[in-house]
């Protein structure tokens, strides 16, 4: 299986340093809101799966996320599923795949090039449908700031968390799906958007994003709304177990995340 990187010459090198505690910033319901664990895999076998239900093919949608590689050599997944858009990793290159369309044809953007190993970064992706009319555009955030776009020809693209036949797709996060091209590093604060307040699409803007990134140091993203929040060790299972609870609106059991061999740390952004 083989990818090309298309270097953007961005030089992202400014990324938070890994810290052993985080700082409590900002809660809601009157409990502080701490960032304390994150989850680590080893690049040998350690991943998790999830599956966080079924989102149309025209809707908008954000994801949002934390990653710490220990390593950026050989190509590595920190997020993939056949229909969502892909986080990898290689040659000391940070790069999203976004799916076209149906087939396994894909658009590829480098959002770090030149990536710090054993630092944080703040990612995130928006997809909106019908922008511009008649076509789909991505848009890529390091750190709070926007780095580029990827606009497509067709509306229905990325069929995200779809289903086959009834069935939805597994996400597989720390490795590609086939038991292949694990990652070596840290994982933190993983939420998807579909909707947020006041009615607005799911597809989060650039203050609310930048808001997100917070400068380095995670908070809240309770007044976002989250369709899926999964605090990595913070949430219900406070930093016990194999499952990761979904602390986003979805809720329920079948939008849980499951570790595998993968373990809760203490290294997180701050």
């Amino acid at each position: 299986m083989s990818h090309s990187v298309i270097s953007l010459g961005l030089g992202l090198g400014g990324g938070k340093s890994a810290t052993s505690s985080g700082a409590p910033s900002g809660g809601g319901g009157g409990t502080p809101f701490a960032n304390t664990k994150s989850v680590t895999f080893d690049g040998v076998d350690d991943y998790a799966t999830f599956t966080p239900g079924t989102i149309a093919a025209t809707d908008d949608y954000t994801l949002s996320m934390w990653l710490n590689g220990r390593s950026f050599s050989a190509l590595a997944f920190a997020l993939s599923d056949p229909y969502l858009a892909c986080l990898s990793l290689q040659s000391g290159n940070v790069f999203f795949q976004t799916r076209t369309t149906s087939s396994y044809s894909y658009g590829t953007k480098t959002v770090i090039t030149g990536a710090s190993v054993d630092t944080w970064y703040h990612l995130a992706v928006v997809k909106q449908a019908n922008v511009p009319s008649g076509s789909t555009t991505f848009t890529y955030y390091v750190n709070g700031s926007s780095v580029g776009t990827n606009v497509h020809g067709t509306v229905a693209e990325t069929f995200a968390f779809g289903k086959a036949n009834g069935t939805p797709f597994l996400m597989q996060l720390g490795r590609y799906s086939g038991n292949a091209f694990y990652i070596n590093g840290l994982i933190d604060e993983l939420a998807i958007f579909t909707s947020i307040p006041s009615g607005r699409s799911g597809a989060l803007d650039a203050t609310a994003i930048s808001g997100i990134w917070g400068g380095g140091t995670p908070s809240s993203l309770s007044t976002l709304a989250p369709r899926n929040w999964y605090r990595m060790g913070d949430g219900d299972e406070a930093g016990s177990g194999t499952t990761v609870y979904d602390m986003g609106s979805a809720g329920g059991g079948t939008t849980d995340m499951t570790l595998e061999n993968a373990v809760y740390s203490t290294d997180v952004p701050s």
